[in-house]
């Protein structure tokens, strides 16, 4: 099979407050949107992307970053499929599942003493998403296996 990437790098404002809880029975989570300003044609235009963290990751974003802060985000594109409530079909969403958050403005907590007021190897953070371990339910959050399409359902 060949070497792929699926790699997305992004810098926006956060749209409203990260949504943080767990999943399973120890994990973290933090669904947030990212906008991303640009203008082409002389006209601007927003795009809202919305991102997930997980663990250590999910924390550190649920404790400093709010509604309208700049931070820098790397990860790689995912879709989840869930069935509908109803039975009718499905639900589908892609998001962002971050590996990598920077703090590119003064987090909530701005009393701290670092540079933007993040608790000194905090402004920067990796970490890998703990995503094979969550459960199918909640939202669709199945893991690698539960949002993957199985390789024989690939056109390739």
């Amino acid at each position: 099979m060949a070497n792929d990437l699926n790699l997305w790098q992004g810098i926006g404002r956060l749209a409203r407050d990260p949504d943080v809880g767990t999943y399973g029975t120890d994990g973290q989570r933090a669904a947030f949107t990212i906008v991303c300003n640009s203008h082409y044609n002389e006209k601007d235009h927003a795009e809202f992307i919305p991102v997930t963290a997980f663990g250590k990751l999910a924390e550190i974003v649920g404790k400093y970053l709010f509604q309208g802060s700049q931070c820098y985000v790397s990860g790689k594109f995912q879709t989840r499929k869930w069935e509908k409530e109803d039975g009718s079909g499905f639900n589908y969403k892609t998001e962002i599942i971050a590996r990598e958050v920077q703090f590119l403005s003064r987090p909530k907590n701005s009393n701290q003493d670092a540079g933007n007021g993040a608790p000194a190897g905090e402004n920067n953070y990796s970490g890998q998403s703990n995503q094979g371990n969550y459960p199918a339910g909640n939202g669709g959050y199945g893991g690698p296996s539960g949002n993957q399409a199985a390789e024989d359902d690939l056109p390739f």
